[in-house]
């Protein structure tokens, strides 16, 4: 049945969607929304939505279809002779319908996926079709019974940069997307939120998987994106499934120095606070500038939990791994002025 809505009453709606927004290059605004797909902009995320929750419907039925026997349902007597009259049953029209090509169901999945990201983010600049390779998009809208050719996807290695690109950004805007927390108020963060936002990254993932990207990449990015909006318990969730963790934790020594760098800087008596640290720490924050943080307040206790962490998985003789040492090693003095001050 799912597949019949599909091709009745969703796919040239979906098609004109992405025809759209491949010409705008962003969320339509509600003139064109109206005046192209009969419908408002506001109705656009949750219609994107309904399409990727209907090919998910499809793509899982599908397995059974091709592994088990087909249904038999029996008529009741009644009917007997009359089987000729009138239209056939739904229940008769959908079991002869030819099975769907899961490559072509997933195919359509990514684009209802990428679309609904670029309308939930409101993303801007963004050529939807131009994500697929030019044999790829041949695919996009016939029947989902359609066979794509699986190589047509690796036709293009150009495609890998802006592909990866557009996940990156997407990435930044789930973290975005988390409410800002009270940096003050530790152990306070409401979690009401991170079921969501755990979904539209499990979606990005998937279209990495189905793009061949690196996943790790995209992994480390989203650590550091929640980190730097202070979303650490979420982050910490998240940084378990990071392979190299041994780049991550470079990449988060230079987070935990820019909270230090906010914290003494913003003070003051950013002198006095210096002094609480080794010269090399010091060295290491007036290289760092004011580099932004989206929360840059996040209390010192919480930055020290991330500290430790760091440590466990730099390598023992690396400059870096020292750092973070004297960085630790310095934490308890500066925490104790920072609450003198407060």
């Amino acid at each position: 049945f799912a597949a019949m809505m599909w091709k009745t009453f969703i796919l040239k709606t979906f098609e004109a969607t992405a025809h759209l927004m491949e010409k705008v290059g962003k969320t339509p605004k509600e003139r064109l929304c109206r005046k192209e797909l009969e419908m408002t902009d506001g109705h656009l995320e949750n219609f994107l939505n309904f399409c990727c929750h209907i090919l998910n419907i499809i793509l899982e039925s599908n397995v059974p279809a091709e592994v088990e026997d087909r249904p038999n349902f029996p008529v009741e007597n009644f009917w007997h002779g009359h089987e000729n009259t009138g239209h056939p049953p739904l229940i008769a029209m959908a079991l002869n319908q030819k099975p769907c090509s899961n490559h072509q169901v997933y195919f359509h999945l990514m684009l209802a996926n990428v679309l609904h990201l670029i309308v939930t983010f409101q993303m801007k600049n963004i050529k939807p079709l131009g994500l697929f390779s030019t044999l790829g998009k041949k695919a996009f809208f016939r029947e989902l019974t359609y066979h794509i050719q699986v190589s047509a996807e690796r036709e293009e290695q150009g495609l890998s940069s802006s592909r990866n690109q557009f996940l990156l950004r997407a990435t930044a805007a789930v973290a975005q997307s988390l409410p800002e927390i009270d940096p003050q108020c530790e152990g306070s963060v409401d979690q009401a939120d991170y079921p969501a936002a755990s979904r539209k990254f499990s979606c990005i993932l998937d279209l990495a998987r189905g793009w061949e990207l690196d996943l790790d990449e995209i992994r480390r990015h989203y650590v550091c994106e929640l980190y730097s909006g202070g979303q650490d318990l979420l982050a910490q969730e998240v940084k378990s499934a990071v392979v190299d963790k041994a780049l991550l934790s470079s990449q988060l020594l230079l987070l935990v120095g820019q909270r230090i760098h906010k914290i003494i800087f913003d003070s003051s008596n950013p002198a006095g606070r210096l002094g609480c640290l080794a010269p090399d720490v010091v060295a290491f924050l007036n290289k760092l500038g004011d580099m932004p943080l989206r929360c840059s307040n996040v209390p010192l206790s919480t930055t020290s939990i991330l500290v430790d962490q760091i440590l466990a998985y730099l390598p023992e003789e690396s400059r870096e791994h020292k750092l973070a040492t004297g960085i630790r090693d310095s934490l308890p003095n500066l925490m104790q002025m920072v609450s003198k001050s407060s």
